[in-house]
């Protein structure tokens, strides 16, 4: 009984977060009346709030921490009472205010960040997100007192993505720092400089739109009656209910659109594919950016990228484009659509590149939380780091410090997960090639059943089970290694 109205309560938070999730839909899509958005903000404010106070309800807090040895209990219910404790934990620490000031400043940091954006000045935004961050930062150490975590910027990480911290991520970056930089000047120099000019191709909105749902046919994802595809600033996937999952791109250059269209698809089938007897459960909502992300980037650059994916796909799209790929063919294509080469955009790099960019974030992030850089340097610091770590000039602020989310609203101390889920993923990959040796030859005849069935066996099914690095070695049987992304990158990069 007492288990049965844990559920009950935590019911309840699972409505009102997906209630905040159309909310967002519809800022982030931008359907909402210009001058809605501040009463928007409220909007979310309340819910927020409202959700804080059911944590902080005592009934709640007492039947959570009531039923921690239960041992009668099996598995699934003894992981959702560890999920439920774990943000009992945090929830009773932050005082509500605090809660709604945070979703109040987020909102209005989001319609700054939107506009500084559109006119590419950093200046507009810059109060804004230094309040957003000063927030975070008073949350995070409210949390990392609570649970003994000196660092607030570890206690944000270890909120997010269990087993992870600034320790643990400076070390995993290093080693991959130190091999992706030798490894990218050896690729770059056995690669041709060719001109891939194609890929820059301008295609009219309505035959991206055909794209997009080309690639959502694919991959199964029931855009028809389970989600839809929207049209945003910045790509992202928002989840409104358990068979509502949503998904979004960004138009405007049809490459981009086929790699972020796959990036988004890959957490709405993560989304919806979660295991149906556990419902709304805390072990099938919970999520770790981690292994979100591995799902993402798996589906955009192992599959997506992947030559059988084009030779099933490309003959399609060049229909799509009419004349305007005709004179390329599929091998040119995809060495086109593989080609390495530092970019000042996350979104359009590569798979080699894309771990340096991702660095970067985490190191100016650390740096931010231990006041050695400052919001007047943010952008510098920015622009410096670009140019050590991939040789690359940021051309304006709206390619550079802008181009993410991320900073101006709610998703600090994520952005770890984007690369984490490449060096999981990797290991991942490589015990799916044995797992199912065809998939290969069934991606080259448009079948992706394979692939999604060992993802929802593997993956989707198992919810938050269990913490990233548990769940690595319990679908691989070894413990974590970025080994399997070295090998993977030297594969498909420099063993030909």
């Amino acid at each position: 009984m007492d288990y049965e109205k844990v559920l009950e309560y935590y019911d309840e938070i699972s409505i009102l977060e997906n209630m905040r999730g159309v909310l967002a839909w519809d800022l982030e899509t931008h359907t909402i009346p210009s001058k809605g958005v501040e009463y928007r903000g409220k909007q979310l404010g309340y819910i927020s709030q409202r959700v804080h106070n059911i944590w902080q309800n005592k009934d709640f807090g007492d039947l959570i921490k009531k039923q921690l040895h239960r041992e009668d209990y099996d598995e699934v219910q003894k992981r959702n009472i560890e999920l439920l404790n774990r943000s009992l934990i945090t929830a009773t620490a932050t005082p509500s205010e605090l809660v709604k000031k945070l979703a109040l400043q987020a909102n209005q940091t989001n319609a700054s960040w939107k506009k500084a954006k559109k006119e590419s000045n950093y200046q507009i935004v810059k109060a804004d997100v230094g309040q957003l961050f000063s927030l975070v930062r008073d949350r995070a150490r409210i949390i990392g007192k609570e649970k003994g975590i000196d660092d607030p910027f570890s206690a944000l990480i270890s909120e997010r993505d269990a087993g992870f911290n600034v320790d643990n991520l400076t070390s995993i970056f290093k080693e991959s720092k130190n091999y992706l930089v030798p490894t990218l000047k050896k690729i770059i120099d056995k690669s041709e400089d060719n001109n891939y000019s194609f890929l820059n191709t301008q295609l009219e909105r309505r035959v991206e739109e055909h794209i997009t749902r080309d690639i959502a046919d694919i991959y199964q994802y029931d855009y028809k009656t389970r989600g839809r595809i929207d049209e945003v600033t910045h790509p992202l996937t928002i989840g409104c209910g358990p068979d509502d999952v949503r998904v979004t791109v960004k138009f405007g250059n049809y490459s981009t659109v086929i790699s972020s269209m796959q990036h988004e698809i890959g957490h709405g089938l993560h989304s919806l594919h979660k295991n149906p007897e556990w419902g709304t459960q805390p072990v099938n909502r919970y999520g770790f950016p981690s292994i979100a992300e591995m799902a993402s980037r798996f589906t955009e650059n192992k599959i997506g990228k992947s030559k059988e994916f084009w030779e099933y796909y490309y003959p399609k799209l060049q229909h799509r484009t009419g004349e305007k790929l005709s004179g390329i063919e599929v091998d040119e294509f995809y060495r086109g659509f593989t080609n390495v080469k530092p970019h000042w955009s996350r979104m359009s790099s590569d798979e080699v590149t894309y771990g340096l960019h991702i660095i970067i974030r985490f190191e100016i992030e650390k740096g931010l939380f231990e006041d050695k850089i400052s919001f007047d340097e943010f952008p510098q610091a920015w622009n410096e780091k670009y140019e050590e770590y991939l040789g690359v000039e940021v051309p304006d602020d709206s390619k550079g410090i802008l181009q993410d989310l991320h900073y101006y609203s709610y998703y600090w101390g994520y952005f770890q997960g984007y690369f984490l889920g490449d060096l999981l993923g990797s290991q991942i990959y490589y015990h799916m090639d044995k797992a199912i040796p065809d998939w290969r030859a069934n991606i080259a005849q448009g079948d992706y059943s394979g692939v999604h069935n060992y993802f929802s066996e593997n993956v989707y099914s198992k919810g938050a089970l269990y913490d990233p690095l548990d769940h690595v070695e319990k679908i691989t049987g070894e413990k974590f290694t970025i080994d399997h992304f070295k090998k993977y990158i030297d594969d498909r990069y420099l063993s030909e």
